[in-house]
């Protein structure tokens, strides 16, 4: 058995050097070998790795070996080995080392081999692979030596084509020779496997569905601190790097083509972007092509602009992306470069072979194809990972995250797979605690502060004028030919009436991209009442139009009370000659809350003859309903009971449910358990038996969270603030607090607008992220002082506090885009001692404070863009409001017409999202790209779809 090969032991000094600069870097790592390396987990343990030999890789050997692991490693890549990484890591003895830089393919397969071979062991405990190509050697040996053991005949290398499945034919041939049952007592020993990448968790899934995993398989990939910061902002960084260090050309000007925008896609696009190119993007996948859109990146296929662009970069994993042909028909010196994984996204094997082709080497992984026309193409890296064949990887900060989960997944591995066995031969994700924590390992070295929960905010988590109406039709007409996925589905389902003779009531911001849903859900056959979920977002003219056309019983106007509130609320939830509703829309989880709580309250009733009582609670809104409950008994026992029973399910609109200040209702009232937040509420009660009908969560789709809350408010946000104030946002310091999806679209609006935005968040891997696209993470508590627009959207309360308003700058603009109004402590504020209040205009107040300074308050606290703009474009809302019909549908097939769900909270099919983002390509002038039935197969999803995994975040 060979020791260590490696290209050059004289490049030890060197790697030495790079790999204690890199430890700096690195700073989960380092953190690992301080936590576990004192205990010595892995000690006398073999763990044996297939992965990029780079400096970072060798921080993470290093730290296996500091937690007890004897350790053998190759590259996962040809081109990818950095030599004096090796030759450190060799010489140092933390690893056997088989890696060089241009290794050919038998002696790719070679190392490989050596790497699992370990001396004295009939293999490794547990595996570390990026690709699955160590896992699939396992694999096919132990199934060639079955056959071998069956009926004698040995791998044929001259049974394919496939220049790569060759040498491993040979290889297994001449194995089994030697020795009959190596890889079998290989597959017995591995007791587990942590993977890397996209491709390879893709095989492993695969393979576990068939029931031919032969061991328990931990997915790195999709651990969020790896997805969302290796494959984005590695490739971020890591592409334009390899491009100019390759090629010297200027990326500024040109015309850039990404091929797949996942999450590498991501990443490439927005450095390319940022370098200056423009940009175009193809995708099978129309959630990812609309999400390019929404970015304004022109999504086409590759046929059509094959001849005018520059740079073409392939990112999707899968196979002959950019094939013979296309790069016959590329114009003269574009660059060709992958960044997917694999080498044959790129049709190197046909370029190769092409009649009269010529290949001029520039420099090393530089090549340029001259075709027998006399133009030719420039391929870098022999068609293999870029950024690893003409520069050094993604830089070590980033894969300090990825890898720091590969430690965590070794550990788990030894936990649950060596010294017990919880697992079975499956695909497993790390738990989200342990996702959170490696970013909060990174975070001090980047400056960020983060903000921490209080335990009370842990715990919390009719018409005004018809005369409108001509108006609200109007803007409905044009409201139409912007929500193209409703008009679709009055085409598909219209002529059906499945809604015919239902009674379908929702609770929802009465505003006109509403209106196109509820006439959505008419045409469908439905008879509809509807009331908004907001005092102060109801457009008037929207629910004139709805109300005058007959479509819809409407109670809602802009400026109800909180007594007015509720009663339009029972008004709607009141069906005329029915118990109540047959199915329900809700958005916050009012009129879900009215059911329960007017159930329980009949019930108590029925039991002891108390009756709800108002001076029980001095939270003004919990007052409202406890009044309008305890005159509801007194008229009828037991409404609410029957309505609870005639409703079949609910579609919930949004993240956070069960009440507008439900949280300060709940302590008031002491009503339910303390957590309140979204649809982890819904399931808390699901599992107590508590739900009284199932839910669908319509928040969670693709098509509602990454683009109502995304770029929905990357729209509005701006829009109502300047509406409000006439402020410049440009040259301001604007403060958004929480970095999840609406976070994400404020700050890029804030940023895009030309502000210097600030972020707090209480989640690290939000915070990481936040960071990572240049944005300071604070404490409020830091910079509020110097703050001169400040945004909350978290869905918590008291985000804002009275004490902070206090110490604000004069006429800071304070604002609520987060759902509910209570995450700015509106009513301490207006309750605070010697407080004025100037009405500048309606939505728009100015506080004063005895000291004479004064903070402007939008929409009192409420959601901003409904209060002082007409809230999200159309197009964006017609993707929500396409998922809540689908959502209705599903109700009437599973809980109507059947009873195929329980009283939990469901999801839509990812074929679904996909439905809906699909419908809504043709009028943003995107053109998808269709799977061949071999590129399909090849990557493990039918050719139509669904096209990625539920684990996939987008």
């Amino acid at each position: 058995m060979a020791d260590s090969k490696v290209k050059d032991m004289g490049l030890a000094e060197f790697g030495r050097k790079e790999l204690t600069l890199a430890e700096h870097e690195m700073p989960g790592l380092m953190a690992a070998r301080k936590e576990f390396g004192p205990s010595q987990p892995f000690k006398g343990m073999n763990i044996n790795g297939s992965l990029h030999m780079t400096i970072q890789t060798g921080v993470l050997i290093e730290t296996l070996a500091a937690l007890g692991a004897k350790v053998r490693w190759c590259s996962c890549n040809i081109f990818s080995t950095q030599d004096h990484a090796a030759a450190a890591i060799a010489k140092a003895g933390t690893s056997t080392v088989f890696a060089w830089k241009g290794e050919t393919l038998p002696e790719y397969w070679w190392c490989t081999e050596q790497m699992m071979t370990v001396p004295g062991a009939d293999g490794c405990d547990q595996l570390v692979d990026d690709g699955g190509d160590a896992t699939l050697l396992i694999h096919k040996g132990k199934e060639f030596e079955e056959k071998f053991a069956k009926d004698g005949s040995l791998p044929d290398p001259s049974s394919t084509t496939n220049a790569e499945f060759k040498c491993i034919l040979q290889l297994l041939r001449d194995s089994i020779q030697v020795d009959k049952t190596k890889y079998t007592r290989m597959a017995a020993k591995c007791k587990g496997v942590s993977e890397e990448t996209t491709t390879g968790v893709h095989r492993l899934r695969e393979m576990a569905a068939k029931g031919e995993l032969l061991f328990p398989a931990i997915n790195v990939n999709d651990c969020v601190t790896k997805s969302k910061f290796d494959n984005v902002y590695g490739c971020r960084h890591s592409l334009p790097d390899s491009i100019m260090r390759a090629t010297d050309v200027m990326i500024g000007g040109k015309r850039a083509l990404v091929a797949g925008y996942g999450d590498v896609g991501k990443g490439c696009a927005f450095a390319m972007r940022g370098a200056g190119a423009r940009v175009l993007i193809t995708e099978i996948d129309p959630i990812c092509a609309l999400q390019a859109c929404m970015e304004g990146f022109q999504v086409v296929t590759l046929e059509e602009c094959v001849g005018e662009v520059d740079i073409f970069t392939s990112a999707t994993g899968n196979f002959k992306i950019i094939t013979l042909e296309h790069m016959k028909k590329m114009k003269n010196n574009a660059i060709v470069c992958n960044i997917g994984h694999f080498d044959n996204e790129i049709a190197m094997e046909d370029l190769e072979k092409c009649p009269g082709i010529k290949v001029e080497n520039i420099k090393p992984q530089v090549d340029r194809f001259v075709f027998p026309d006399g133009h030719g193409v420039i391929v870098l890296a022999s068609g293999r990972l870029v950024n690893l064949g003409c520069a050094t990887g993604h830089p070590s900060f980033v894969m300090s995250c990825s890898f720091t989960n590969q430690v965590l997944a070794q550990l788990d591995i030894l936990e649950n797979c060596t010294k017990a066995k919880n697992y079975k031969n499956d695909v497993y994700l790390l738990p989200k605690k342990l996702d959170e924590k490696v970013a909060a390992l990174h975070l001090p070295s980047l400056g960020a502060s983060m903000t921490k929960l209080s335990k009370e905010q842990s715990d919390y988590i009719g018409v005004k004028d018809m005369g409108l109406a001509e108006f609200g039709r109007k803007e409905l007409t044009l409201a139409e030919h912007e929500m193209p996925g409703l008009m679709a589905a009055r085409k598909e389902f219209g002529p059906s009436q499945p809604f015919k003779g239902m009674n379908i009531n929702g609770s929802l911001h009465m505003t006109i991209q509403t209106g196109v849903l509820i006439e959505t859900l008419a045409a469908l056959g439905a008879k509809v009442r509807w009331c908004s979920c907001n005092i102060f977002s109801t457009q008037d003219h929207a629910a004139a139009a709805i109300a005058k056309a007959g479509t819809s019983t409407v109670f809602a106007w802009k400026g109800e009370t909180l007594p007015e509130y509720w009663w339009c609320t029972e008004q709607m939830m009141t069906v005329p000659g029915a118990d109540g509703c047959d199915q329900l829309v809700d958005d916050g989880g009012d009129a879900t809350l009215l059911i329960h709580k007017g159930k329980e309250f009949e019930e108590k009733f029925a039991k002891d003859g108390s009756l709800p009582d108002p001076s029980s609670t001095t939270n003004a809104e919990f007052k409202c309903i406890l009044q309008l409950l305890k005159d509801s008994i007194q008229v009828d026992k037991t409404k609410y009971t029957r309505m609870a029973a005639k409703c079949k399910g609910v579609s919930e609109e949004t993240l956070r449910v069960l009440g507008a200040d439900f949280g300060a209702i709940c302590e008031s009232a002491k009503v339910l358990h303390e957590t309140t937040t979204g649809v982890h509420r819904l399931r808390e009660m699901a599992a107590k038996g508590e739900l009284l009908f199932p839910a669908i969560n319509v928040n969670d789709c693709v098509t509602k969270s990454k683009f109502d809350n995304v770029y929905g408010c990357r729209h509005s946000l701006p829009d109502s603030i300047m509406r409000a104030t006439d402020v410049m946002i440009g040259g301001k310091r604007a403060l958004v607090a929480g970095y999840g999806d609406v976070g994400k679209g404020c700050a890029f609006a804030m940023r895009g607008a030309g502000a210097r935005v600030l972020i707090t968040e209480i989640d690290p891997i939000c915070a990481l992220q936040a960071c990572m696209e240049g944005f300071q993470v604070v404490t409020l508590e830091e910079c509020v002082g110097e703050v001169d627009i400040f945004t909350s959207a978290t869905g918590n309360f008291k985000i804002i506090t009275l004490e902070h308003m206090k110490k604000m700058k004069n006429n800071a603009i304070v604002c609520n885009i987060g759902h509910f109004d209570n995450e700015i402590a509106m009513e301490d504020l207006e309750k605070c001692p010697g407080i004025k209040v100037e009405n500048i205009k309606p939505q728009v107040d100015r506080f004063v404070f005895p000291d004479g300074h004064g903070v402007i308050v939008l929409a009192s606290g409420r959601l901003v863009n409904l209060g002082c703009a007409t809230g999200h474009p159309s197009f964006v809302m017609s993707c929500s409001f396409t998922n809540q019909v689908l959502a209705q549908l599903d109700i009437l097939e599973n809980c109507t017409k059947a009873k195929n769900y329980k009283n939990d909270v469901y999801l839509l099919p990812k074929k679904l999202d996909e439905k809906v983002a699909a419908l809504h390509l043709p009028s943003l002038g995107a053109s998808m790209t269709k799977l061949s039935k071999e590129q399909a197969d090849y990557i493990g999803v039918p050719v139509e779809g669904p096209f990625k995994p539920d684990t996939y975040r987008y």
